[in-house]
């Protein structure tokens, strides 16, 4: 069964991004069938990928919810992880133009994705589809949030990245409560430094945001994991030695384990 994983935050920083690309990859090599989505204009899923998201010759994100002859298969991009394929739908600034445009083409604009989804998931050809969504909560994150099952709230270890969490919490729930849907929601702690108090004062705090649903998992501050995007790179093709490949790699295990 395809499990639908949307990774959101409001608050750039916290390795939103980071974490849907080196998940996606993680998934692929531990030998998952993995389809990544960025619903965010800023693009940089692709561009952590090593893709440039200008060229015309790719179909983005924008195509398969706009136009209404593209498939979800007309907007893939094949990626090399490791010697496996991980497929991506790219995206770049021409998608901040679809929040208006949805509403116009569409009776529902936040189901678009949805339907794009349905054959895929019902042929369950994918173990993962992620999400990278983005920074707001529009149209763009409303459709990921009804195409997925699961919701990952990345939180750096700051109390700063700590005053959207509260809210992005409330408008999920609202969203359940008012369109009769579930999904999960999970806090995932980033930027986490084990010798600083505010780390672990974060930590719990979290714990009462997300009723306990945290991942035992934690991403260590690592300038290896920013080193790697920068290259175009997951960081299972950049550094294996370093603390961004472990605790990337613990997590993808931890949400195979889930399945299971």
């Amino acid at each position: 069964m395809t499990k639908v994983i949307s990774i959101a935050n409001q608050k750039g920083g916290v390795g939103k991004t980071i974490t849907a690309i080196n998940l996606s990859s993680f998934l692929t090599i531990l030998d998952k069938k993995v389809l990544l989505i960025d619903m965010d204009p800023q693009g940089h899923s692709g561009i952590g990928l090593g893709i440039d998201i200008e060229d015309k010759d790719y179909s983005t994100t924008y195509d398969l919810l706009i136009n209404k002859d593209k498939t979800l298969e007309d907007c893939i991009t094949e990626i090399e992880v490791q010697d496996k394929t991980l497929d991506l739908v790219i995206s770049n600034v021409e998608l901040s133009y679809a929040e208006r445009e949805l509403e116009k083409l569409y009776r529902s604009p936040i189901q678009i994705l949805k339907k794009k989804l349905k054959t895929t998931i019902k042929n369950n050809i994918y173990d993962y589809v992620i999400i990278d969504c983005p920074p707001s909560l529009g149209n763009l994150a409303i459709n990921a949030f009804l195409s997925s099952d699961t919701i990952i709230v990345p939180v750096a270890t700051s109390f700063f990245s700590l005053h959207g969490v509260e809210k992005i919490a409330g408008t999920l729930n609202e969203i359940m409560e008012e369109l009769e849907i579930e999904f999960n929601i999970y806090g995932l702690l980033t930027r986490y430094r084990r010798n600083q108090n505010v780390s672990h004062e974060v930590h719990e705090t979290m714990k009462d945001y997300f009723n306990n649903n945290m991942f035992k998992t934690v991403i260590r501050e690592n300038i290896d994991l920013e080193k790697a995007i920068g290259e175009g790179l997951p960081i299972c093709e950049y550094k294996k030695s370093s603390n961004g490949y472990l605790d990337y790699k613990r997590l993808a295990m931890e949400i195979m384990s889930y399945g299971n």
